[in-house]
């Protein structure tokens, strides 16, 4: 079964994830963070929450049901719970300059989810356990 949904106009960079258990579907990017939910696996998407003020370059739900995003020109982390309050914030020496080159790199993701290697600072590298966010 395929099915279609309008996910209304946005900007810039986009980026798109589903919660583990299917119920939660976040998309965004540059021009802020809108989270879609359903009652079950086999209904539609209808609009939850939206934080137009959360302008971001990637995205991942976890399996402790988190939502951890790099934001936009920087290499800051927020991590969000499922209603999208905010639980911790990792900040780093390392982002990109207003006005310059993007140098901001992807987070990497491994062991299916499991883990985040994310580049702290310019030369270092952190892990997350994203099962238990520690």
């Amino acid at each position: 079964m395929v099915r279609k949904f309008d996910t209304g106009k946005s900007v810039g960079t986009k980026m798109l994830n589903i919660s583990q258990d299917g119920r939660y579907l976040y998309y965004g990017g540059e021009s802020g963070l809108t989270v879609f939910r359903r009652g079950d696996t086999q209904s539609s998407f209808k609009l939850y929450k939206q934080l137009k003020s959360v302008s971001y370059f990637a995205l991942r739900s976890t399996p402790s049901g988190h939502i951890v995003i790099q934001l936009a020109r920087s290499n800051r982390l927020k991590i969000f719970d499922k209603k999208l309050n905010l639980v911790a914030e990792l900040n780093s020496n390392y982002q990109d300059e207003e006005g310059g080159p993007l140098i901001t790199r992807n987070p990497h993701f491994s062991n299916e989810g499991q883990k985040l290697i994310w580049f702290s600072d310019r030369f270092s590298v952190t892990m997350l356990d994203l099962r238990d966010m520690q």
